[in-house]
């Protein structure tokens, strides 16, 4: 199936939005997935840089393993301390 002009600058835009959302790697956003984590469970207002591992984390799947582990670890701690 041959795509329209149409449909064409419809998916480039679809994946620029994408794209463009996503401002870390994956190195810059396992640096700061832990504060995330933190403020996330605290209730905590996300600065422009929590931000970012969010976007990050909602587009890699590598990334939001690594993130729902790290929960998974908070949660643990949390329930042996208690």
């Amino acid at each position: 199936m041959k795509l329209t002009i149409e449909q064409t600058t419809e998916l480039k835009s679809l994946i620029r939005s994408v794209t463009d959302k996503d401002t870390l790697e994956c190195d810059g956003c396992f640096d700061l997935m832990s504060e995330y984590a933190e403020a996330m469970r605290s209730g905590k207002q996300l600065g422009s840089a929590m931000l970012a591992v969010k976007a990050h984390i909602e587009q890699c799947r590598c990334c939001r393993y690594e993130y729902e582990a790290l929960l998974v670890a908070l949660e643990e701690l949390e329930t042996n301390s208690q």
